[in-house]
């Protein structure tokens, strides 16, 4: 087996991986837009939501520092481009989607309506 298919195979399983990951947030989001949110239940809600985007910002900030130290200490273990660089878009998107979704969630509590009419 040459490394030409095992690159081939490892795309193809990320591929995979984002499909799945990306169908699900789909489906969960959909889900959410369609139902009533009572305004105590979005309270309820907003603190878990907080940490979760802080862990996801935090996240991200240490995966990109972590591969500026690999490019600047060991650059022969990276590679240009970075293999890894779809995931720290991802990452990106995904912090940037659940700051966008909490300051909606906050300004929604704050009004007392349900996001889905804010």
């Amino acid at each position: 087996m040459s490394d030409g298919s095992i690159v081939q195979d490892d795309a193809r399983l990320l591929l995979l991986l984002v499909l799945a990951v990306g169908g699900s947030a789909t489906a969960i989001a959909a889900a959410i837009g369609r139902s009533e949110l009572s305004v105590r239940l979005l309270r309820f809600a907003l603190l878990p939501a907080a940490v979760a985007t802080g862990a996801l910002a935090l996240g991200l900030l240490a995966a990109l520092v972590l591969t500026a130290l690999i490019f600047a200490e060991a650059p022969q273990v990276g590679s240009w481009p970075p293999l890894h660089a779809g995931a720290l878009a991802l990452l990106l998107a995904a912090a940037l989607l659940a700051g966008f979704a909490l300051r909606r969630g906050l300004r929604a509590a704050r009004d007392g309506s349900s996001p889905a009419g804010a």
